[in-house]
């Protein structure tokens, strides 16, 4: 099974998201509100891909983002906010999906994901 790394700050979301992944087979590992305790989890452990919300309670989540680039982690951001809104210019790659959004839509867009975890892409230095 894919593992999953879910940080959202919204709890009716976060409880949907996981819904969502899990009904399509995907083990959500962490659903995160903060990038602190996401940044903790990562420590010992090694998610197959993230969606990440681009604001979570302790702010913007350019440091986890960075993180999971560091340890060749694929992921999106899934935010209301417009692409990139406040992300600093080495992330400006990361696929960027915006809510409200269907979940046949986050699902492609995980799959897309899916399908780039064979690549041999270097992580980036932080």
């Amino acid at each position: 099974m894919v593992r999953v790394l879910l940080a959202e700050d919204v709890g009716a979301i976060s409880i949907a998201l996981e819904d969502a992944l899990a009904d399509a087979g995907y083990t959500v590992v962490g659903s995160f509100a903060s990038g602190g305790k996401a940044l903790e989890w990562l420590n010992s452990n090694h998610p197959d891909m993230a969606v990440l919300d681009a604001v979570l309670n302790d702010g913007i989540c350019v440091d986890l983002a960075r993180a999971l680039r560091s340890r060749a982690v694929p992921f999106l951001f899934l935010s209301a906010n417009p692409p990139n809104h406040g992300m600093p210019g080495d992330l400006g790659d990361v696929p960027w999906l915006e809510k409200p959004i269907t979940y046949d839509r986050l699902l492609e867009g995980l799959e897309a994901l899916r399908s780039g975890l064979t690549s041999n892409a270097a992580p980036l230095p932080l």
